[in-house]
């Protein structure tokens, strides 16, 4: 449902549509989205391959955009997801 609302504002490339795969074109668009979704920035990583990770929570959700080698900013269903616990596990 979420990601539906999300796509709703933004643009996917047909390839992209097919994996259901959210896109958007500039960092000020996917931190609009957030702000809309009440998660705010927690940090930017990248992995071993040089792809950069961006990490947003909120309350209750996280959301995990990454940035593809043309230079779109996605997201998609499986980098979705709500919080279970905060802070070190017991």
């Amino acid at each position: 449902m979420r990601a539906a609302l999300i796509a709703a504002c933004l643009f996917a490339t047909p390839v992209a549509a097919q994996q259901q795969i959210i896109c958007v074109k500039t960092d000020k668009d996917m931190q609009e989205q957030m702000a809309k979704h009440d998660e705010t920035l927690q940090f930017i990583g990248v992995n071993k391959l040089g792809q950069i990770f961006f990490v947003f929570a909120g309350e209750i959700r996280w959301t995990v955009w990454f940035v593809r080698p043309e230079g779109a900013i996605c997201t998609g269903p499986m980098y979705l997801g709500e919080i279970l616990q905060l802070g070190k596990p017991a």
